[in-house]
Formats: structure tokens, sequence, C-alpha cells
């Protein structure tokens, strides 16, 4: 079979790898590409998802309620045109740059997932940047009705921080500051006393800092992005110890997890 072959002549640009009539030649349109499945436990495992450099999950096992969050987690590709042209983008602009075609590495995978509740974990560290370009969310699904829930309401409510961990926008519900009830009582339980603290490490102790909160296989963790300076903050209570600053609703819903760890 005969075989054509053109010379794309790029000479004229300053980034010639980068080049429109380079890159026009290897680019094609995005594919949703399928990982292969991991196990997450016995009887549950999840394949990752990707389009356009954008990353979600799909997940199997026997809760009834999978299709409709696998149906919600693919709507987090956003699809349209722009989305599409921003990733090939950055793509030229580092291959132009530095003859590499890179891209933000993201991934999203459970982090927690019994018959009762599911959390799932997005990461991003942005192309081209160091630890500032770091960043993450959690999502958390009632996995009995299917639908998202912010774990805060178990507390009653959330203070919205300024605090977040790297860079770009942490959604959903998983990041917040402690309300002074809450953050009394977990300060209390870790034997913290805020007033005597290094002052290097004040900002992480005040009312406004930043807490993820996650579910964990024995207790609530209340943590703080790591900087690598000795003062981020993990707290990890017991599901049993937490009812003093619990709702009514989170009350119902830790007995949940605690009556089928049984």
């Amino acid at each position: 079979m005969p075989i054509s072959l053109s010379l794309v002549d790029s000479s004229k640009s300053k980034r010639a790898c980068g080049s429109e009539s380079y890159t026009s030649q290897i680019e094609a349109p995005p594919k949703i590409e399928i990982g292969k499945k991991k196990e997450f436990a016995p009887g549950r495992s999840f394949r990752p998802l990707r389009f356009a450099g954008q990353a979600t999950v799909e997940l199997f096992g026997p809760e009834p309620t999978l299709a409709a969050i696998n149906r919600e987690l693919r709507r987090d590709f956003d699809t349209g045109k722009d989305a599409i042209q921003e990733y090939f983008d950055k793509r030229r602009e580092f291959l132009g740059r530095v003859g590499v075609p890179a891209e933000d590495e993201n991934t999203t995978e459970p982090e927690y997932w019994t018959s009762q509740w599911l959390s799932i974990r997005n990461y991003t560290w942005a192309a081209g940047t160091g630890r500032s370009g770091i960043s993450w969310f959690y999502r958390t699904w009632d996995v009995q009705t299917g639908k998202q829930v912010d774990l805060w309401t178990w507390f009653g409510s959330r203070k919205e921080s300024l605090h977040v961990p790297g860079a770009g926008p942490v959604v959903a519900t998983s990041g917040g500051s402690m309300t002074p009830k809450l953050r009394r009582f977990v300060f209390r339980h870790e034997g913290i006393d805020p007033g005597k603290v290094e002052e290097n490490c004040e900002s992480n102790y005040k009312e406004d800092a930043y807490y993820d909160l996650t579910l964990e296989a024995k207790g609530m963790r209340f943590a703080q992005p790591d900087f690598g300076d000795g003062c981020a903050i993990e707290i990890e209570v017991p599901y049993a110890e937490l009812g003093p600053v619990l709702t009514p609703a989170g009350k119902a819903a830790v007995r949940r997890i605690l009556e089928s760890a049984k």
C-alpha cells in the first residue's frame, strides 16, 4: 500500500512544535477514555474515565443507586467547545515551549465506600506548577438514596473559609471552617489549647482556618492541607463520641454508620 508523506513547514514560528500547522496534524477530537478496573473492596470496584484532560470515575457494586451516581459523575465532564479548546491550547503551549504536550494531572477515586455512604476525592495538579497548583475536593453521597450530602450539616452548619488547599476553587461540600462550638469540641477532644501554640502556626488555630471534613473507617476527620511547615492540624473523632455536637439528622446518619459496622 503506497504511503504519502508531506512536509509540515513551521519554520517561521517561534514555537514550531506548538504551531497550528504542526498540531492540527496530530490533534483529534477527544473521546472518553476508559481505564482498567480497580478493586476498592471485595464486591466493589471502579474504573477511571478521562475526557480532554478531565477525570471522573465509574463505580461497580451491589448498591442499586450506583447507576444514578455514575450518571451524575459522568456529568463532571465539560464537553463544550471552550473546554476542549482550552485543553488543546494548554498542550500546544507546553509543546511549543518545552517539546512535551503536558496537561494537568487529574485523578478521581473513591475514598470511603460502604453500603450506606460513598465519598469521592477529586485531585488536580496543574501542569507546570509546584505546590501552589495542587487542589482537591471531596463529595459524599447517601448510597441508600443516591443523593449527595453535605457532611457539615451533620453539625448544623459550616463557615465558608477563604483558606483553600492550593490554587483554584474548591467546590463541592467537603471544605470549610468549623463553627465556634464545633471547634471547641474538636480541640478539647484532642487536648489542644489554641492560646498556647507556636507563633508560626497561629493561623492554623484561628476560627476561619480551613478543614476538609471526611468519613473514615472509625470516625470523622477534620484535616488541614499540609504545606510541610509542621503546622497542619489533623484530628479524627470516633463516631461514637460525636454525639454532643451532632444535629438530629447527624445523629441518625452516624447511627447508620455504627450499625452497618456491626
